[in-house]
């Protein structure tokens, strides 16, 4: 089973960090990576900001700059390969990375605005391509009950579902990323990317420090030995 892994844009600002987070995901296989806008999409921001764009405009610019993302990507491993379409994924010798402008700019299913960036690019990718686990590379360790980087305190939360999720203030995700998944219904992994090694983990199965966010909420029941059971 395909898993997609999006990279943030947030791991590219520091060369040794995207460089050891790139060796790992050279290792694996069945794996899509997304990439994140970057200081590419904070660009675009910033000019959107300045001379108030068209929503459609700034959405296409930010794309663009996801892709330009993806080229920089392909700079850490000979084994990255630049996929400008869906349909030519099972021809692709190496590990994919997705160059989503023509795809994205060829549907008209996701709005255009900043509540949708490429979290909720990757997790619409995920659908796309029948993919049951999106793993958002990030540069916390998931999601926190308040800002883990102005209040030391702050609790990391292992486990939620979306409509858990839409009650969090302080979120790593964009704002309409838990509808969408509601939507999708595509099990979402959310991951420190300076920590590589729990990515491999999280596909295998094995513990690993982050957030699982469920597409529903779900009950838990205690069996007779005591053991906690989810349905």
């Amino acid at each position: 089973m395909l898993t997609v892994v999006k990279v943030g844009g947030s791991l590219c600002k520091d060369k040794k960090i995207l460089g050891k987070l790139c060796q790992e995901l050279s290792t694996l296989e069945d794996i899509l990576i997304v990439p994140g806008g970057g200081e590419f999409a904070d660009l675009v921001r910033k000019i959107d900001n300045k001379f108030s764009l068209f929503p459609e405009l700034s959405h296409r610019m930010a794309i663009l700059a996801m892709e330009q993302t993806g080229h920089l990507l392909l700079n850490f491993s000979d084994r990255f390969r630049a996929l400008h379409s869906l349909d030519k994924i099972g021809n692709i010798e190496g590990i994919p990375i997705l160059m989503p402008t023509h795809l994205l700019l060829s549907r008209n299913d996701l709005s255009a605005s900043w509540n949708i960036t490429s979290d909720s690019i990757a997790l619409y990718i995920s659908s796309l391509v029948n993919s049951e686990k999106l793993i958002l590379l990030k540069d916390v360790d998931g999601i926190y009950d308040r800002d883990p980087k102005k209040e030391k305190d702050a609790r990391l939360i292992p486990e939620l579902c979306a409509k858990e999720l839409k009650m969090i203030k302080q979120s790593c995700v964009d704002k309409g990323f838990p509808e969408l998944l509601t939507k999708y219904g595509i099990e979402v992994f959310i991951i420190n990317g300076k920590y590589p090694e729990r990515v491999k983990n999280a596909i295998g199965g094995k513990e690993f420090r982050g957030t699982i966010i469920k597409s529903e909420s779900y009950i838990i029941q205690v069996s007779k030995n005591g053991k906690e059971k989810k349905r």
